[in-house]
């Protein structure tokens, strides 16, 4: 669902790009403008698939400005090679002409090299520039982090309704000492970058890195209600690293466990900082959250949820059951909390 809805908003995205050269050239009621925009859709389409598909993996890992310029180098030979294709392709069916013809014609002679072409890639290499400058500043800021700093939204501390799941991972402790330092490193860096794909697919926001942990966050409705999207995205997590174990296998010799605590609750969510700004939660929920990760190693679970949760969650919808596992007094807390087992029904 997330790659159709990136796919859906790169077209939008040229349609609104490849439109707004030719309306500003030849105005609003031209051909041009209609060409444009079919061009932009083709463009961005094809730049989605280069992104999803072939850059995400590869250019993780190289800085910032290499992946800046890696990326609009790309993008301005998609849109040379689209604007070419078009020109030519328009004019042999309109005149019914050989590719050679279509070629040799003054009017295509104009477009390659008498400015028009250069028109197009000076206006796609600023675009892509700008576009690419803000996509790598909202990744390395976290999901949603820049719109909402941009437009103001936690300048003033506001209260939340919200779901914390903090999933860790198993023996780090052990793993890093039998990897080393840089193996560990890599380990957690692809086991992060493998199931981020659930988290973006449930509507999670990821909060925090902290160590070889992750801390994901949902909204609650104005009903304090969820869609089950937390659950949901655990489960697509097991499913992922079940899949790719063998890959895991072969690389480190083992395959990375995981545990899961969940909780939900009122949050104080707003932005501090100065040098170095962050949007940041506050409130026992977030603390409750981690103490019930804690739990799951001494009772053996892989996930436990409080009972709060679960009054929030949709659970007779939903493809899980969840047992109960007792009432406990977790670490800074003055009452007990009821935490449950779940799993996929």
């Amino acid at each position: 669902m997330n790659r159709t809805r990136t796919y859906i908003l790169f077209a939008l995205a040229g349609i609104v790009v490849g439109g707004a050269l030719p309306a500003l050239l030849y105005g609003f009621a031209s051909r041009s403008m209609t060409n444009g925009m079919i061009m932009g859709i083709a463009i961005a389409v094809t730049l989605a698939y280069l992104d999803l598909e072939i850059l995400a993996r590869r250019l993780r890992r190289i800085p910032f400005l290499s992946a800046l310029v890696v990326r609009t180098t790309l993008q301005i030979a998609v849109v040379v090679f689209y604007a070419v294709f078009f020109e030519l392709g328009l004019r042999m069916i309109r005149d019914g002409s050989s590719l050679l013809q279509a070629y040799r014609e003054p009017s295509t002679q104009q477009f390659l090299f008498g400015g028009d072409l250069l028109y197009i890639v000076v206006y796609a290499l600023t675009a892509a520039f700008l576009i690419n400058m803000i996509r790598q500043m909202s990744r390395m800021l976290g999901q949603n982090v820049l719109i909402n700093m941009v437009i103001g939204r936690y300048a003033r501390p506001i209260e939340e309704e919200r779901i914390f799941m903090f999933l860790d991972l198993d023996a780090s402790t052990t793993l890093a000492e039998r990897l080393g330092n840089i193996r560990f490193h890599e380990l957690i860096d692809d086991y992060i970058f493998d199931i981020t794909p659930a988290i973006v697919e449930s509507r999670g926001e990821i909060y925090q890195y902290v160590g070889d942990e992750i801390v994901v966050t949902w909204k609650l409705d104005s009903h304090h209600r969820s869609t089950g999207n937390c659950l949901e995205c655990f489960f697509r997590i097991c499913r992922i690293m079940d899949e790719l174990s063998p890959k895991y296998l072969q690389k480190y010799g083992m395959v990375p466990g995981f545990k899961a605590g969940m909780h939900c609750g009122t949050v104080i969510a707003g932005q501090i900082g100065d040098v170095k700004q962050e949007i940041v939660f506050q409130g026992d929920v977030v603390n409750t959250s981690s103490r019930i990760k804690e739990k799951c190693h001494s009772l053996g679970a892989i996930i436990l949820v409080s009972r709060e949760l679960l009054d929030a969650l949709p659970m007779e919808r939903l493809p899980y059951h969840a047992d109960r596992v007792g009432s406990f007094l977790l670490k800074g807390k003055e009452h007990e909390v009821e935490l449950y087992s779940v799993a996929a029904a």
